[in-house]
């Protein structure tokens, strides 16, 4: 499959991790003299994707300066990050790029086989799964037969888990239409819904294959106990594995 565009995900505010590192989005959070978001697009750009799409809201104009000295990365910006959810902010890159493309979180510290093996997979939509990290505030994945059928943080509400959610997807066109149809009615009744949810939603009715890679190395950046994390444990082990 060929995939050329990718959609990052950076309005939030991050608020658990204001007092860690103050006035900046999560994406500009430095590890290893790089940002989160410059290694992310270095990443993407290695795997062949062109056009790279920021989603920006909090402190939008770092972004924007970020695309001015970047070829290659645009940006559109959710004007009402403070009170809308990662749904609304897809929504809004939707009719910007063309499917297929990866939808990936800017809070994400991974290594470079988290996209070269998603996109190597024969699904035409997939989410990235890895072995359970137990790094708090995981999402779990439910998945029969590697198709995905749901995804929570509340395993109550699950069946089958196989893994934990990385916040990487590769999108195709049958689900990106199906989620701008869901987006459309969701957001009218709650404009707070995450773009997790679009997925649960459409997973009966367009298959989203599961690419679980067991050892995979990485981490999300939610809260200071993840960014001890990360730089004590994840970044120090992810040389190697970007020199394989």
């Amino acid at each position: 499959m060929s995939v050329r565009s990718a959609v990052i995900l950076a309005a939030g505010q991050g608020l658990r991790l204001r007092d860690a590192v103050p006035d900046n989005p999560k994406g500009f959070v430095v590890l290893g003299g790089e940002t989160l978001i410059e290694r992310s697009i270095r990443q993407l750009r290695q795997t062949g994707i062109e056009d790279i799409l920021i989603v920006s809201g909090f402190r939008s104009h770092l972004y924007e300066q970020l695309a001015e000295r970047t070829p290659g990365v645009r940006t559109v910006e959710n004007r009402q990050y403070d009170s809308t959810g990662s749904l609304f902010s897809l929504a809004l890159a939707l009719p910007l790029v063309r499917a297929p493309f990866l939808l990936l979180e800017s809070d994400l510290l991974y290594e470079p086989r988290s996209l070269t093996e998603l996109l190597s997979g024969p699904s035409r939509s997939a989410i990235l799964a890895s072995a359970l990290t137990h790094h708090g505030d995981e999402v779990f994945v439910d998945a029969v037969d590697s198709r995905f059928r749901r995804m929570s943080k509340d395993t109550t509400t699950l069946h089958t888990i196989v893994g934990e959610f990385v916040g990487i997807t590769v999108v195709g066109a049958s689900a990106a239409s199906a989620i701008a149809e869901y987006a459309r009615n969701a957001l009218r009744v709650n404009p707070c819904v995450d773009y997790e949810e679009s997925l649960n939603e459409i997973a009966d009715s367009h298959e989203i294959g599961i690419c679980k890679v067991e050892d995979l190395v990485w981490t999300e950046i939610d809260t200071p106990q993840h960014l001890d994390l990360a730089r004590q444990s994840v970044l120090p082990r992810l040389p190697q594995r970007e020199d394989s």
